[in-house]
């Protein structure tokens, strides 16, 4: 085969690859597949919300995480004299990627009341094994004193194991 021909398949090959690679990043970005909300690995819960995230997702829902990964409606400013509730699931806790922070049930409970802060600990594919843990161990996640937990147990969350990250 003659050289001149093999790098030019070499260089239209390599061209076509790149070309297909930019072309599928453009695509999955615009149609909301790009900017994902990041999770961490833990040793004791499996995994949770990374911390300091604001990003908007599908149908322009604002997803916020405070700086100790709970989900939070940013807007509901509240006092330092606040009772803290902490709401604890799976992924309807938590609300997914097309409910805005302020349409969250735990930010529509907390929403009337100024005297309340609402922390949403909901994470995908959570079991009870999960939660447990999470409730158990909660002062390693935050150094807030919650007054309640409000854990929303579902059908299936009790079939989980300790659901992690890699599963």
């Amino acid at each position: 085969m003659n050289i001149k021909v093999l790098s030019k398949n070499i260089l239209l090959l390599s061209f076509s690859l790149i070309s297909g690679i930019l072309i599928c990043e453009f695509l999955g970005r615009t149609f909301g597949l790009g900017n994902p909300i990041l999770y961490k690995t833990d040793q004791l819960v499996g995994y949770r919300l990374r911390a300091n995230q604001n990003k908007k997702r599908f149908n322009n829902s604002k997803i916020t995480t405070d700086y100790e990964g709970f989900r939070i409606d940013p807007n509901q400013l509240k006092d330092d004299q606040s009772k803290i509730i902490v709401f604890v699931g799976d992924s309807v806790t938590y609300g997914g990627s097309y409910i805005d922070d302020s349409e969250l049930f735990s930010s529509l409970f907390c929403s009337n009341n100024r005297n309340l802060l609402c922390l949403n600990s909901g994470v995908n594919a959570w079991g009870t094994y999960n939660m447990g843990r999470f409730i158990s161990n909660f002062p390693v996640y935050s150094e807030r004193t919650p007054s309640k937990f409000i854990l929303v147990i579902l059908p299936g969350d009790d079939k989980r194991n300790l659901a992690k990250i890699s599963s």
